[in-house]
């Protein structure tokens, strides 16, 4: 039987209107545009690279409510939101330097990433920023139980290492190093990105189970002795002047890794390679590597009986000052 569609009701009509007016109204609406002032920039990076680079874990609370002032002031300023949400991950990070962090400690997370999706939105073209925010939802994600969130930040880190594997597959090597030796997907995502860094960074194909740790030590060798300057992509690969111990802090993690799957030998050679570096001696954590040496096959152990990444370098108090301490 046809039925003649009865009209619609006031009531409906009016309801599809708004809702139709607000969809239109938020697609019409325009894009933050970016509002760049160099000056402020630089206060920015100065408010949190003097205390990294010294390593003052306690000067964190001024830099952030520098930054945040900084930020009220200039909203649209992707340079200072890149800098607060890389203090709030900082602050998150090494929160073990506390005795007994606070719950509030968690918000960090959640600022972290709210900045660093700010400082994305207003300044795309760093590749940097989706490894870093990745890795802040991941970390809400756990707090909330979102499976949703876990995925889409899981993917946004993968993502991020397609569009510059040279930092984002440490980056992502880095943050799911904290997966139990046996989950599934710690040789894809944990072990084998270190491999192919090396490659990427020192021009060094390295066999994953069979490595020529000799032809590693030469490589790296003549990258660190490099007086000509290295392509844009590989300049995350060497010590620099924000990054002053790259090279130490990258080995140390690679030896890491290497120990939590099992590997003491190879861990002790990846680790030897921080030696390398420039100026290795007077780094701070010189003494934690040795220990990591000498210590390889009790690690093994250690790093595999934990839960929750303990041990590793990512959940250490020089998870972020390893390689940006001078």
């Amino acid at each position: 039987m046809n039925r003649t569609p009865r009209p619609l009701t006031l009531t409906a009509f009016l309801l599809t209107s708004a809702l139709g007016c607000e969809t239109i109204a938020v697609q019409m609406a325009p894009a933050r545009a970016p509002a760049t002032a160099p000056d402020v920039a630089h206060q920015a990076e100065q408010a949190l690279m003097t205390p990294l680079l010294a390593g003052d874990y306690a000067a964190l609370p001024q830099a952030l409510e520098q930054l945040t002032a900084l930020a009220v002031a200039h909203p649209r300023n992707a340079r200072v939101h890149l800098m607060l949400g890389m203090a709030h991950l900082w602050a998150l990070a090494e929160r073990g330097r506390v005795e007994q962090p606070p719950a509030t400690v968690t918000n960090h997370a959640v600022l972290s990433r709210h900045y660093l999706e700010s400082a994305r939105a207003l300044d795309g073209s760093d590749a940097r920023i989706p490894g870093w925010s990745g890795s802040a939802g991941l970390v809400i994600s756990s707090l909330l139980e979102d499976e949703k969130l876990k995925r889409q930040s899981y993917f946004m880190i993968k993502n991020g290492a397609r569009s510059w594997p040279e930092f984002n597959k440490f980056t992502l090597s880095y943050t799911m190093s904290r997966l139990t030796h046996d989950d599934e997907r710690f040789t894809s995502d944990v072990v084998e990105p270190m491999f192919e860094t090396m490659d990427l960074c020192f021009g060094v194909p390295l066999d994953v189970d069979k490595p020529d740790w000799a032809a590693a030590t030469r490589a790296v060798e003549a990258f660190v002795k490099r007086q000509d300057s290295v392509s844009p992509r590989q300049r995350v690969c060497r010590n620099s002047a924000v990054v002053p111990r790259n090279l130490e802090g990258y080995f140390m993690h690679f030896g890491d890794v290497l120990t939590k799957a099992g590997r003491p030998n190879d861990a002790r050679n990846a680790l030897a390679l921080a030696r390398l570096a420039p100026h290795h001696a007077q780094w701070a954590f010189k003494d934690a590597l040795e220990e990591r040496i000498s210590r390889a096959e009790e690690r093994v152990k250690e790093l595999q009986a934990a839960k929750k990444g303990e041990g590793m370098m990512v959940t250490s108090t020089m998870a972020c000052v390893g390689c940006h301490q001078r």
